[in-house]
């Protein structure tokens, strides 16, 4: 590791060493590498409390560990993956949301593609959506997670309905069912790859001519939830 951080003349090999050296020293931290062991296994690396040198765990009798650098190099890094800047936008705490329907909605009209109105909120990390728009917006490009129910009633029997997602003004995927019964609840899930500071948004439609459809609110019965995967 020596031989990383202080050899090889390559344009920015050092500055490289020096990222990796910063990763492992704040994300592999232990308070006594060498004695309190819990959690890692041999040829794991890891960093005291001071946060001055690195230990690399050998798993052998006697002393497990050797001490493989000693230096003052430390400081805080933003989470980076595949070279995408998360900012704020933690994948494991602050990329996802989930909306649903307060009260019911009765404005589906026949043949048009209409907003879900998801008005109220279970729960928004990064605050990434709008209540007012019903709208969640990508924070970082990557791999969504998107989970959506909607339960319709007043549907007319042999009439046709549809539940879709909408990314940035196109739909990705949709749900078709022909009504058996005036009640309906269906889920629509899949993942999609999307690219920073684009829309997503449940959509409903219907052929019933006497647009008679209307679509149940309560957090159970319509609702998106939208997590990102991964980048």
């Amino acid at each position: 590791m020596a031989d990383l951080i202080e050899g090889f003349d390559s344009e920015g090999y050092e500055d490289w060493c020096e990222d990796v050296y910063n990763f492992i020293k704040n994300h592999a931290r232990m308070s006594d590498p060498c004695t309190n062991l819990s959690g890692i296994q041999p040829g794991m690396i890891v960093s005291d409390s001071d946060d001055d040198k690195l230990y690399h765990y050998t798993g052998a009798s006697g002393e497990p560990c050797e001490e493989i650098l000693q230096a003052t190099l430390s400081y805080d890094l933003t989470p980076l993956f595949a070279s995408v800047d998360l900012g704020e936008n933690n994948i494991t705490t602050l990329s996802r949301a989930r909306a649903y329907l307060v009260g019911s909605q009765d404005d589906i009209v026949n043949g048009a593609y209409r907003d879900v109105q998801l008005n109220a909120e279970t729960y928004d990390s990064g605050n990434n959506f709008n209540i007012v728009t019903y709208t969640f917006t990508t924070p970082v490009p990557g791999w969504y997670h998107i989970d959506a129910a909607i339960q319709m009633h007043d549907c007319v029997v042999g009439q046709t309905y549809y539940g879709a997602v909408e990314y940035d003004g196109g739909i990705v995927f949709e749900k078709i069912l022909v009504a058996a019964t005036t009640w309906h609840h269906f889920n629509i899930s899949d993942k999609i790859y999307c690219a920073a500071a684009k829309t997503i948004k449940l959509q409903v439609k219907h052929t019933d001519v006497g647009d008679t459809l209307d679509i149940t609110g309560g957090s159970p019965y319509t609702y998106m939830s939208i997590h990102l995967l991964s980048i």
